[in-house]
């Protein structure tokens, strides 16, 4: 039996060995070792000690079959908006509309109107990594935001205070 399976293994590194030698570039070589079954890796196969078995491979390999299209997003709509207020990239079954009333105040609403009473929104800061500062997503009453259908994402800086940034929306 362990002499099948060396000469199975032994045929499979041959076969491999002729193949790859078809899609010469990109190739990875490699010395095996027999008794203690660890692999290096060489510039070329004639690095190979008498007790390694010479194998090689191809760095890209060959295309796989396409895969199924996955299922759509569960978000009904986002966008990536920039702290001027103009919106960057947007998806999802509506559209999202801000109007930028004053620093870091922005108002939203969507095209078909999908909002309802205490909708949630999640709203993140935009940026380079650990962008200081605050948002927050106001979806209730009392806003200053209410004449534009009363949803808002408030942005601030670290202080506090009002200021300017991009973020990203989703409403779920």
């Amino acid at each position: 039996m362990k002499k099948m399976v060396v000469m199975t293994c032994m045929l499979l590194t041959v076969l491999n060995v002729l193949v790859l030698q078809c899609f010469a570039e990109d190739l990875i070589n490699g010395c095996y070792g027999n008794m203690f079954k660890r692999l290096r890796i060489v510039e070329s196969d004639n690095e190979c000690k008498q007790y390694e078995t010479s194998i090689q491979w191809n760095a890209t390999g060959i295309q796989g079959a396409k895969g199924d299209t996955g299922l759509p997003g569960s978000a009904k709509a986002w966008a990536w908006v920039k702290a001027d207020g103009s919106i960057v990239t947007h998806g999802g079954e509506s559209t999202i509309i801000i109007t930028k009333i004053g620093t870091g105040q922005y108002c939203i609403e969507t095209n078909p109107d999908i909002l309802s009473s205490y909708h949630v929104i999640i709203a993140t800061l935009q940026g380079a990594d650990l962008s200081p500062g605050f948002i927050n997503a106001n979806t209730g009453w009392g806003s200053v935001c209410n004449p534009h259908g009363g949803y808002g994402v408030f942005t601030a800086n670290t202080a506090g205070t009002a200021a300017d940034k991009a973020f990203g929306v989703v409403i779920p």
